[in-house]
């Protein structure tokens, strides 16, 4: 409701009913049309936290009214805290192509907005020792008004923890803490293809991907996310539609209108 209101349109669409409860089962929806562009971060970021994929990570409706954009300025939470362990919950739901470009992106740009995200890793960092603990993880999400198991604390520290030593360091926090408005913003995006792709063909192949990402990440599976050509490429058109979500709705459609399609050819087959 609170996305129709702020934009006038639904945040899932299709041609039938159908069509529209297969992009509900995908969670994923856009928020980079033109209307977008007048409504606040925080506001956004309320939205992603209810239309959230993943019920232990969705906002309960006591969550939602005490969310900074629904109090008065200055009550409540610390806006940067709550936005960076908002983006933490959600950090998961990413696919892994998007979850390794925001990595360089956290490594390779200079970036305003990733200085005050560093500074709110300080601050939770309370030993100072350069890592997020499992305890002041835990520490973060209650100083942002979240209330989490032990048990949803770990899954979260497993998802951000890149380098799988049992803690996040300034990077991995940095990428996972990174809010869509920045991540979209054309010129970061562009930087970051320009990055990837050494050698200035316009198209990520997979050595480059490789390079980049090191031996241990599965190169083949995130071209596989990305190339809709079939190339064994990705294009920067590709690259941008999936770091927007926009890759997978289409996706996703085409794939129902697809097994549609199908069912109508052996159903007349039958007849």
């Amino acid at each position: 409701m609170l996305y129709i209101l702020l934009c006038g349109e639904t945040p899932f669409y299709g041609d039938t009913q159908e069509g529209i409860l297969a992009m509900v089962a995908t969670g994923e929806y856009e928020m980079d049309q033109p209307q977008w562009e007048s409504i606040s971060p925080m506001a956004k970021n309320l939205i992603e936290q209810l239309i959230c994929y993943d019920p232990n990570r969705r906002l309960s409706a006591h969550e939602a009214l005490s969310h900074p954009w629904i109090v008065s300025e200055g009550e409540g939470r610390e806006e940067p805290l709550y936005a960076a362990a908002s983006a933490l919950r959600a950090f998961n739901s990413h696919r892994k192509l998007k979850r390794a470009v925001l990595g360089v992106m956290a490594k390779v740009l200079e970036l305003e907005e990733l200085k005050e995200l560093k500074e709110v890793f300080d601050g939770i960092d309370r030993n100072h020792d350069g890592y997020l603990s499992e305890k002041e993880i835990r520490d973060m999400l209650e100083r942002a008004g979240y209330r989490s198991s032990s048990l949803q604390v770990t899954q979260l520290l497993q998802e951000v923890d890149v380098g799988h030593d049992g803690r996040i360091n300034a990077i991995e926090f940095l990428a996972a803490g990174m809010q869509r408005s920045l991540y979209l913003k054309e010129e970061n995006l562009r930087n970051v293809f320009n990055y990837l792709d050494k050698d200035g063909s316009g198209l990520i192949n997979r050595d480059e991907l490789q390079s980049a990402l090191g031996t241990q990440a599965d190169v083949d599976a995130m071209i596989a996310e990305a190339d809709t050509s079939g190339d064994g490429k990705i294009s920067y058109e590709e690259f941008k539609s999936v770091m927007s979500a926009n890759h997978f709705m289409k996706r996703t459609m085409k794939e129902y209108r697809d097994s549609l399609g199908a069912r109508s050819n052996a159903s007349g087959w039958w007849q």
